[in-house]
C-alpha cells in the first residue's frame, strides 16, 4: 500500500502468518516499508532499544549474510532456558530469514526496491517448543504467509465481518452465535 503524504509516497505493508499448532505453532507479524518513512524509523528505534531477553537482530541467511530486504527479528517471548535461547535465535531466526528470501524469490519485492525497504518481523516461540526442524519450517512458511499477506491486504472487510461470528485463536474458541445469546439476554422483558 502507498500513499502521498505531505509530498512523499508513504508504503506500509502489515501481515500476519500463523503456521503449525501447539508448542511448535508459529506466530509471525511483519512490518514492510521503505527506509525512509516510518517503518525505517521503527526498525532503528527497535534496534537501538533492547530489552533484556528482547534483543533485536538482523535476519542472517548465514554468518555475515542478512537477507533483504534487510529484516529485524524481534522476539515477542521472553527468553526462558538456554534451549528456548537456542530455539529462538537457531532454527526460527533462520526460518524467518528464509521466509523472506522466498518472498523476494516469489517476486513479492522488486529487486530494484529491496535496499530502500526494511521489515520488521515479530516472533513468537514458546517456551515448550523443542523440535528445531519443525520451528524453522513453521516459521519458514509463516513469515512468507505473514509478507504475502501484506502485500494482498489480507484479510478483506467481508473476512473479517463474516469472522467475528465465529471467533477464536489457538488458545481459545467463543461460543458461537454470539448475537442470538445476546438478543435472548438483552432483548427480555424485566418486571419492575
Amino acid at each position: 500500500m502507498s500513499q502521498n503524504f505531505a509530498g512523499k509516497v508513504i508504503f506500509m505493508q502489515i501481515g500476519e502468518g500463523v503456521i503449525g499448532e501447539g508448542y511448535h505453532l508459529a506466530h509471525v507479524i511483519t512490518v514492510c516499508g521503505y527506509r525512509e518513512g516510518p517503518v525505517g524509523a521503527a526498525w532503528v528505534a527497535a534496534l537501538g532499544s533492547p530489552m533484556q531477553d528482547h534483543v533485536p537482530s538482523v535476519a542472517t541467511l548465514q554468518p555475515n549474510l542478512p537477507v533483504k530486504p534487510m529484516t529485524l527479528f524481534i522476539t515477542k517471548s521472553t527468553v526462558k532456558n538456554a534451549r528456548h535461547r537456542h530455539l529462538t535465535w537457531g532454527p526460527v531466526q533462520l526460518g524467518v530469514a528464509c521466509g523472506v528470501a522466498d518472498a523476494l524469490e516469489e517476486k513479492l519485492f522488486s529487486r530494484a526496491d529491496v535496499d530502500r525497504m526494511l521489515i520488521l518481523a515479530y516472533v513468537w516461540v514458546d517456551p515448550a517448543a523443542v523440535l528445531s526442524s519443525i520451528l524453522f519450517e513453521n516459521n519458514r512458511r509463516a513469515t512468507l504467509a505473514a509478507l504475502n499477506n501484506g502485500v494482498e491486504g489480507y484479510p478483506a472487510v467481508d473476512d473479517i465481518l463474516v469472522a467475528r461470528n465465529d471467533p477464536r485463536n489457538a488458545n481459545y474458541q467463543a461460543q458461537s452465535n454470539l448475537d442470538k445469546e445476546r438478543g435472548s439476554v438483552f432483548n427480555r422483558v424485566h418486571p419492575i
